[in-house]
């Protein structure tokens, strides 16, 4: 079967190219609604960082590393729990011995007891988007800049059919898991007597768009097998459940408003984040003529051979501006509309 990105990107056809696409056409939008419920709450973001760093240092007290707290997601599934009242993993086959999760399920109880009740309810923006962790936890720009380009002559080189090395992936972008505006996830049934959930769904409002309604429904295809799965004897084999993960794996085709579609274009997006993360930082330091300070550091990340030029660079800035702007806008437009909705 053909990737979807080969309908609209013919010169490049290779799984590192379409890997990467996908990964940054799916990271972007988070990108930008970080940087836009920063603005419109900077106080509450800063606090839920705090409070995600703390639990850092609940679970290390609790004996786990910080390279096994980051690798398992616990404080993701911390986030998780508050959030939406269940964890969303998406390891399929992840699987813990007995006698880890007696220590491990504990633990997550404790650090909820602890921190659940200083978050309350989770107001910040773009909430029902995206899963606080995500909002919390986004790529290091420079640090994908940098990689994107080291690898991005490898990229348009392979081969479209065959062995491609490992190292030719662009494996370190965070990818968001969706929330879709309207959708209630993993909603589970009792039996009549109430001893046991013995279904699950998801719920859908009557005002949500197409694509809302599509996605929600392609993520309940991943939380039914789940479902199925734990319902079956440990390391059984459930052919049902492997076709819908199979379903649900399958590539998506390429958004409308896709802002990568070509080879030339792994940058452009991500040189415009960095220099609004720039302009922030000299703007708090006080540094005169903070954005011009700002398109050079981006211009500093590249050699002089790739002539990276400072006009580039503003370009980018201004379209990622401008990206930023009309979500806050679109925010508060939202949020007005909501307090003007008359009650049933």
């Amino acid at each position: 079967m053909a990737h979807p990105y080969e309908m609209t990107r013919p010169k490049h056809s290779n799984q590192p190219f379409h890997h990467v696409l996908e990964a940054l056409n799916a990271a972007l939008p988070l990108e930008y609604a970080i940087r836009a419920a920063r603005e419109l709450l900077p106080k509450q973001f800063d606090r839920l960082k705090d409070i995600d760093k703390q639990m850092c240092v609940a679970w290390a007290r609790e004996g786990y590393s910080e390279e096994l707290i980051r690798a398992d997601g616990l404080i993701d599934g911390c986030w998780d729990m508050m959030q939406l009242g269940y964890i969303e993993d998406r390891v399929p086959n992840r699987c813990y011995m007995q006698d880890t999760l007696e220590h491990l399920l504990p633990a997550r109880r404790r650090i909820l007891e602890e921190f659940s009740p200083q978050i309350g309810a989770i107001c910040l923006p773009f909430s029902d988007r995206y899963r606080i962790c995500d909002m919390l936890n986004g790529n290091d720009i420079a640090r994908l800049i940098k990689e994107i380009r080291r690898k991005k002559s490898a990229i348009g080189n392979a081969p479209s059919k065959g062995d491609i090395p490992f190292s030719t992936f662009v494996l370190s972008i965070r990818e968001p898991i969706p929330r879709y505006r309207g959708s209630v996830q993993q909603v589970h049934l009792a039996a009549d007597n109430g001893s046991s959930q013995t279904h699950i769904g998801v719920m859908l409002s009557p005002d949500m768009d197409l694509t809302d309604i599509n996605g929600a429904l392609k993520e309940f295809l991943y939380h039914y097998a789940m479902f199925r799965k734990a319902s079956k004897p440990t390391g059984s084999f459930d052919p049902v459940v492997e076709d819908l993960l199979k379903r649900w794996g399958l590539p998506s085709a390429p958004p409308a408003d896709a802002e990568v579609t070509q080879l030339n274009e792994l940058h452009t997006a991500l040189n415009g984040l960095h220099c609004w993360d720039r302009v922030i930082f000299h703007t708090g330091h006080k540094v005169r003529g903070p954005v011009t300070k700002a398109i050079e550091d981006v211009v500093a990340l590249y050699p002089a051979s790739d002539q990276v030029t400072a006009e580039a660079v503003s370009g980018h800035y201004q379209r990622v501006k401008k990206r930023i702007e009309k979500l806050i806008d679109d925010e508060l437009a939202r949020q007005e509309q909501l307090h003007r909705r008359p009650l049933a």
